[in-house]
């Protein structure tokens, strides 16, 4: 797929502030590298978007606070064990995904993506940014836990804007560790999904839904959810 000259422009002083403060407030340290890899990124999306529908009009003049910062959100809640499996549902233009693993290298990230096209660019864009241990996947959650190279392996599913909590459990829970989680990002208004999702939970082998504590977070929209595998009983995907 042919695509325009790309053009970086480095993170102006606000964007730069916002991602090492919040990073910061979250526990994390910033590679040295990362504000020209996040630069880089955004010059990306930009480029293929035009194609790819990634991001809307709009949102290219604010894809830091808009997309990348709110992708950290997870990043004191991910396992703390160097090389930690971590999963993207429905990565798209890589958020979360992308942007925990510029600051948090010592993560193996796959990115599920069904569209073909978009793990294209998905694929592309570990390259270009040297991205080691990251993958671009082109299917879906449900089908990827039949494959044995991955069901039972993973420590957490992130999903930014993919599906109700009780099917997320029967999508992604068979590609979980026993203890393993899904988190899932849901708008302010989702107690009563949450309230559904725990009869699930528990038919499942997965603990209470728990909205995860984000104290500080400047940027928060909606709330983070969890529900942790605590079983390691088999699981069949099913939609």
């Amino acid at each position: 797929m042919t695509q325009p000259e790309i053009q970086i422009i480095p993170l102006d002083d606000a964007d730069a502030r916002a991602v090492s403060e919040t990073v910061q407030s979250l526990g994390g340290v910033v590679p040295d590298d990362a504000l020209d890899l996040l630069a880089r990124y955004r010059a990306e999306i930009i480029r293929w978007s035009r194609r790819l529908n990634l991001v809307s009009r709009r949102d290219e003049e604010r894809i830091v606070p808009a997309h990348v910062v709110d992708s950290f959100r997870p990043l004191s809640h991910l396992p703390a064990a160097e090389g930690a499996w971590i999963a993207d549902l429905g990565s798209g233009a890589g958020f979360p995904g992308i942007p925990l693993k510029i600051i948090r290298r010592d993560l193996r990230m796959t990115l599920i993506e069904s569209s073909e096209k978009r793990r294209v660019f998905l694929a592309h864009l570990c390259r270009e940014l040297g991205l080691r241990r990251t993958e671009a996947v082109p299917t879906r959650a449900e089908d990827l836990a039949h494959d044995t190279a991955y069901a039972g392996k993973l420590d957490a599913v992130l999903a930014r804007a993919s599906g109700r909590l009780e099917a997320l459990m029967r999508w992604s829970g068979p590609l979980l560790r026993e203890e393993g989680a899904i988190i899932a990002y849901k708008p302010s208004e989702s107690e009563e999904e949450i309230r559904e999702a725990s009869e699930t939970a528990r038919e499942l082998g997965f603990s209470a839904p728990e909205i995860l504590p984000e104290p500080g977070f400047p940027w928060k929209r909606g709330v983070l959810v969890r529900v942790r595998r605590s079983t390691s009983s088999p699981m069949i995907a099913n939609r």
